[in-house]
């Protein structure tokens, strides 16, 4: 690192703070020992599980195991996911999903014009 060279009013500061510099207390002998009876005499604080602060722990470990126990039933399912159907039940669903996606309004109009489509095909 480079060094400036000194400017004059950096000096005068110097100077200034030399000549004005606080004196420091002075040191006790003592002050340890004093300062260790001031802290002695000092009340102890409580401990750190008091009976309020035990009962709001335990009541709220309580209502949380209790949410937790409540709330898994919310995640199970009921019901059963996949079903056993036939293969009617099964093309009836294709049929109906895919002409519901067509803006097809009702079953019975997409059927008609199935079947049609079919017999022209035949």
């Amino acid at each position: 690192m480079t060094r400036f060279p000194p400017d004059q009013d950096d000096q005068k500061l110097i100077t200034f703070l030399k000549h004005n510099r606080p004196v420091p207390p002075i040191i006790k002998e003592d002050f340890d020992a004093q300062l260790i009876l001031k802290v002695n005499h000092l009340p102890q604080a409580k401990s750190p599980l008091s009976r309020r602060r035990l009962f709001w722990f335990v009541s709220s470990a309580i209502a949380g195991l209790l949410l937790v126990w409540g709330g898994t039933g919310w995640f199970s399912s009921k019901y059963q996911m996949a079903q056993i159907v036939t293969d009617e039940e099964l093309e009836l669903f294709l049929i109906n999903g895919w002409y519901g996606t067509m803006g097809e309004t009702s079953y019975t109009d997409a059927q008609s014009d199935f079947e049609a489509e079919l017999s022209f095909s035949e």
